[in-house]
């Protein structure tokens, strides 16, 4: 509507008055532009998502569900806490790390054995610990590139990576459609991308706190 009132009225207008109107239509359309780009830059940046190393001394030598360390197989627990502490979730008066969610789990059957392996991480219990304001959703094979950006650039969603053959967890921040990869951070390694065909499948949790 705006572009048609506008060639309504430079067709009646003086050569003069068309060169004001068309500089005063480019004026609007430039600050509107410009407004569209920060409300989006402010939706991207939204999240303050704390960086958490599973080797961190405060909480590496811990135990998790039975003789593992949080340093030796915690990236999927410490994923899950950063995206938790990001939206500020707590552990009763204490603010979520790999350390006090780690200890949560313990008390609250949060570790399962699986093929003699009893440090896997319980997905679906994180329900319990954020009233459902944080529930699972599902673990599946990664859909195509366009659908995980999606779901990456939805605050209302949690998307951690299974990466590395399938070896370790990274949790996903942005979407890279340049590079045809993801911004995470990286438990472990000092990684902050990874490329689409590096990602396995992928663990997704919904979000009412964003």
């Amino acid at each position: 509507k705006f572009s048609s009132v506008t060639r309504r009225n430079l067709r009646v207008a003086s050569p003069n008055r068309r060169v004001t109107m068309t500089r005063t239509a480019c004026m609007v359309a430039t600050f509107l532009g410009a407004l569209l780009y920060a409300s989006c830059a402010d939706a991207q940046s939204k999240l303050a998502v704390p960086l958490y190393k599973q080797c961190d001394p405060q909480w590496a030598n811990d135990t998790m569900g039975k003789d593992a360390t949080i340093c030796q197989q915690g990236c999927a627990m410490s994923c899950v806490a950063m995206s938790l502490a990001a939206r500020g979730f707590r552990v009763g008066d204490q603010i979520i790390t790999p350390k006090t969610l780690n200890a949560w789990l313990r008390t609250h059957n949060g570790y399962t054995c699986i093929d003699g392996d009893c440090n896997n991480l319980v997905l679906p219990v994180i329900d319990n610990l954020t009233s459902y304001e944080v529930d699972y959703m599902s673990e599946k094979m990664k859909p195509g590139f366009a659908e995980l950006c999606h779901l990456v650039e939805d605050e209302a969603r949690i998307v951690i990576l299974h990466v590395r053959n399938r070896t370790h967890f990274v949790l996903a921040v942005a979407c890279d459609r340049s590079a045809t990869g993801f911004h995470v951070h990286d438990p472990f390694f000092n990684a902050d991308e990874y490329p689409y065909q590096s990602v396995a499948d992928v663990i997704l949790y919904r979000s009412l706190v964003q």
